[in-house]
């Protein structure tokens, strides 16, 4: 009877100590997930600034082309006096 106690103890300790190994692998994987999560959400904000600088850039880009086209049409000497200006 008492080897019967002292088996069925055993047991119970096994899983006890089974019990807090997945306690502390769920925590283990809530803090990952959570982790992912973060890095998804700066991942997203990272993305919507790149797109943001790129519409900028383009924008820039064809301001700039712009005003080349229109120094390109403005004539040569009117060029040289606003230089002496």
């Amino acid at each position: 009877m008492t080897l019967k106690l002292s088996l069925l103890q055993e047991q119970l300790d096994e899983a006890q100590s089974i019990k807090n190994q997945i306690t502390a692998l769920s925590a283990d994987i809530d803090k990952l997930k959570s982790q992912a999560q973060t890095r998804d959400s700066k991942q997203l904000e990272i993305g919507g600034s790149i797109a943001q600088l790129e519409m900028t850039q383009s924008a820039l880009v064809e301001q700039l082309e712009r005003l080349e086209t229109k120094l390109a049409s403005v004539p040569t000497n009117t060029q040289s006096k606003q230089t002496l200006n």
